[in-house]
C-alpha cells in the first residue's frame, strides 16, 4: 500500500519531470521563444497543475496504482452558459445533417423527371463532399482572422438559406435544373464547412478538459440528424411534395440560426488571435496526426463504400423499401447511441491511438462478416449483414472521435499553441479528410461492385483497416508508450531514495 509520502513523492516525480518527458519524447520541435512562467505547462499554457500534466502528455503510465490516482482532481461542473452553447451547438449539428442528407429519398426521382441522369444527380451529391474537402482546411487554417463567431453565424445561415433554395428547384426547366442543383448544393457545403469547422474549433476552446466527450455529444448529434434526415424528408415529401422538406427544415434551422447568432455575440473570437497561422502542412508532417487524418478518412471511406453497395447486397433478401431503410440505419444508430462512450473513453481513459486500433479491429470484423469475406465456408444472410452493420457502427465511433482527440493533442505536443488557431486547423484538416473518404468511397464501392462483386470488395475495406490497426499500435508501443517507460525507469528509483 502506498502511503501519503509515497503518494508525494510520485506526484512530485511526475510534476519536476513533465518537461523531460516531452523532451524523452520529441514533442517539441521548436525551441520557445518566450518565457514561459512557472505556474504554467510547457506545452499549452494551461494553468500548471498534476492533473493538467496528467492528462497532457500521458503520466497516466507513470502512476498506475489506484490510490495513487485518488489524488487527481476531478473535472470542475460546466457552467449554465457552457450547457447553452453545447445544447445550441447540437442542435445546430442535428439541423445542418437534416439539411444535408432530406432529400436522398426523392431528390432522385424528381432529378429523372427533369430528364437528368444518374450519373448526374450523383455528381450534385458529391459536389457537396468535395467542396467541403477543398474549404474546411481554409477556414480552419483562417478562422482567427476571420472569427470563429462569424464563420459560424453566417455559416448556418447560409444552409438554411440554401436549404430553402434548393425546394425551388423543381420550379426550373432541365437546364437551369441542374446548374442551380451544383450551385446551391455548393454553396451550402461552403456554409456547412464554415460552421462545422468554427463549431468544434469554440468547443475545443470552451471545454479544453473535455474534448472527447463534448466532441462525441456533436458527432452524436450529427449522426442522429443523419439518421432521420431522410425519414423526415420522406415523410415531409409524401405530405406536401418536393418543396415542404426543404421549407420546412430550412426554417427551423434559420430560426436555431437567430439563436445561434444571439447567444454568440459577445463570444470572444479574439483568442491568441496574434499569433501567426499554424502550417496544415507542418501539422501532416508529424507522423501522430497523418495517421490520426488516416483514420478518419478510412472510417469514411467504408461508409461511402456501403452506401454504394449495401443496397445491392441486399436485394438478394427480397426486403422491402423500409426494410432496406432500417439496415442501413443500424451502423449510424450504433455509431449515434455509442459515441458518448467513445468520447468519454478519449478524455484521459484509453490513449487515443488504442481506441484507433480497437475501431479498426471493429470495422476489420464488419468487412469480414458482412459479404461474408470469400474464405469463410458459409453464404450471406441478413443476420450476418446486421451483426456486421453493428461492428461497424462501433468502430466508426472509435476510430472517428479519437482520431479527432488525438490530432488535437499530438499537434499542441509538438508546438502548436492552445489557441483558435490550432483548434480550428485541426479541425478543417478532419472535416476534409472525412470528406476525401466520402467522396472516394461511393467511387471505389461502385467499380469493385462491377469488377470482382460485394464479397471480394469488402477484403479491400479489411486490408485498409488491418493496416490502420498495425500502424497505430506499432507507433504507439514504439514510441509513445515507451518513451514515457523508459524515463520512468530511468528517474524512478533517485528520486524516491
Amino acid at each position: 500500500m502506498i502511503n501519503s509520502k509515497s503518494i508525494h513523492d510520485i506526484q512530485f516525480f511526475a510534476e519536476s519531470s513533465f518537461d523531460s518527458v516531452a523532451a524523452a519524447m520529441g514533442v517539441l520541435t521548436q525551441p520557445s521563444t518566450t518565457t514561459t512562467s512557472n505556474n504554467h505547462c510547457t506545452f499549452c499554457q494551461k494553468k500548471d497543475d498534476y492533473r493538467h500534466k496528467h492528462q497532457c502528455i500521458g503520466i497516466d503510465d507513470l502512476v498506475n496504482d489506484e490510490e495513487t490516482r485518488s489524488i487527481q482532481v476531478t473535472n470542475t461542473s460546466w457552467t449554465s452558459k457552457q450547457w447553452l452553447i453545447l445544447i445550441t451547438s447540437m442542435l445546430g449539428n442535428f439541423g445542418c445533417a437534416v439539411c444535408v442528407s432530406l432529400q436522398a429519398p426523392f431528390f432522385p426521382a424528381e432529378a429523372a423527371r427533369k430528364g437528368v441522369t444518374a450519373t448526374t444527380y450523383g455528381f450534385v451529391f458529391s459536389a457537396f463532399s468535395l467542396t467541403v474537402f477543398l474549404l474546411a482546411p481554409f477556414f480552419g487554417k483562417y478562422i482567427a482572422k476571420m472569427g470563429p463567431r462569424f464563420l459560424m453565424n453566417s455559416g448556418i445561415f447560409v444552409t438554411a438559406f440554401c436549404c430553402i433554395l434548393f425546394g425551388l428547384l423543381d420550379k426550373m426547366t432541365h437546364s437551369y435544373f441542374v446548374t442551380f442543383a451544383f450551385l446551391v448544393r455548393i454553396v451550402e457545403a461552403m456554409g456547412d464547412a464554415a460552421y462545422n469547422t468554427a463549431n468544434f474549433a469554440t468547443m475545443a476552446a470552451t471545454f479544453p478538459g473535455d474534448i472527447g466527450k463534448t466532441f462525441a455529444l456533436l458527432r452524436a448529434a450529427f449522426g442522429i440528424g443523419l439518421i432521420v434526415g431522410p425519414t423526415i424528408g420522406g415523410l415531409l415529401y409524401e405530405i406536401g411534395g418536393y418543396s415542404l422538406p426543404f421549407a420546412f427544415m430550412g426554417g427551423l434551422l434559420l430560426v436555431l440560426a437567430i439563436c445561434s447568432t444571439a447567444l454568440f455575440w459577445n463570444h470572444d473570437n479574439d483568442m491568441s488571435s496574434t499569433q501567426p497561422e499554424p502550417s496544415i502542412l507542418q501539422a501532416l508532417r508529424i507522423p501522430s496526426v497523418s495517421l490520426s487524418m488516416t483514420a478518419v478518412c478510412f472510417s469514411a471511406l467504408s461508409i461511402g463504400f456501403l452506401a454504394a453497395t449495401l443496397e445491392p447486397h441486399l436485394r438478394q433478401f427480397n426486403l422491402n423499401a423500409i426494410q432496406v431503410g432500417l439496415v442501413f440505419v443500424i451502423s449510424g444508430g450504433v455509431y449515434a447511441v455509442t459515441s458518448i462512450f467513445w468520447g468519454w473513453l478519449c478524455d484521459g481513459k484509453v490513449p487515443p491511438k488504442i481506441l484507433i486500433a480497437i475501431g479498426a479491429c471493429l470495422m476489420c470484423c464488419m468487412s469480414i462478416l458482412i459479404g461474408p469475406a470469400p474464405f469463410l465456408p458459409f453464404d450471406s444472410s441478413l443476420e450476418l449483414c446486421i451483426i456486421a452493420l453493428t461492428f461497424h457502427g462501433f468502430g466508426l465511433g472509435a476510430e472517428m472521435l479519437a482520431s479527432h482527440v488525438d490530432a488535437v493533442k499530438q499537434s499542441m505536443l509538438n508546438g502548436f499553441p492552445d489557441s483558435y488557431q490550432t483548434y480550428g486547423m485541426v479541425s478543417g484538416v478532419w472535416a476534409a479528410f472525412f470528406q476525401l473518404g466520402n467522396f472516394i468511397g461511393p467511387s471505389i464501392g461502385g467499380v469493385l461492385y462491377d469488377t470482382v462483386g460485394f464479397r471480394n470488395g469488402t477484403m479491400v475495406i479489411l486490408c485498409l483497416q488491418m493496416l490502420l490497426m498495425i500502424f497505430n499500435l506499432a507507433y504507439y508501443f514504439l514510441f509513445e508508450h515507451n518513451a514515457v517507460k523508459r524515463l520512468a525507469v530511468s528517474e524512478r528509483s533517485p528520486l524516491l531514495q
